[in-house]
């Protein structure tokens, strides 16, 4: 996982140039969709493990960056440190709570949950990424 997001924020880099921000949420997001779908079919082994793990971390990489890019142009300058501050916050409040969930969850029903959750939780994000679209585009 933290191999894939060091070469998707290198990629980020090296692409940033030729790609919008935008593009490259579409591409992150699209990775990470891929790799939950790998997580969910019925293949089991390590190495399936590995490359869905390897293409979450290259998925996540240009999200995060990218919408912190793009605050400025979508709220005002006035309000982008408020809104970064905000987005940096709810990040780590989700980096702390996330895994406890998880680990209530996989204690009650298994580890299978794994798949499903992650799919639950990539659902949320492209809510908020169709809903922050919407909003950008009025």
């Amino acid at each position: 996982y933290f191999a894939g997001v060091a070469i998707g924020r290198f990629l980020s880099g090296v692409f940033a140039k030729k790609l919008s921000a935008w593009n490259l949420i579409h591409i992150g997001l699209l990775t990470l969709g891929a790799a939950i779908a790998l997580l969910m079919l019925p293949i089991k082994g390590q190495a399936v493990g590995a490359v869905a793990l390897l293409l979450t971390g290259l998925g996540i990489a240009p999200i995060y960056p990218n919408l912190t890019y793009l605050t400025p142009i979508h709220f005002g300058r006035e309000r982008s440190a408020q809104m970064i501050s905000a987005q940096m916050a709810l990040t780590y409040l989700g980096i702390l709570v996330a895994p406890i969930v998880f680990g209530l969850l996989a204690g009650k029903i298994g580890s299978g949950i794994f798949a499903p959750y992650l799919l639950v939780l990539y659902a949320v994000l492209l809510f908020g990424t169709l809903l922050l679209m919407r909003s950008v585009k009025r």
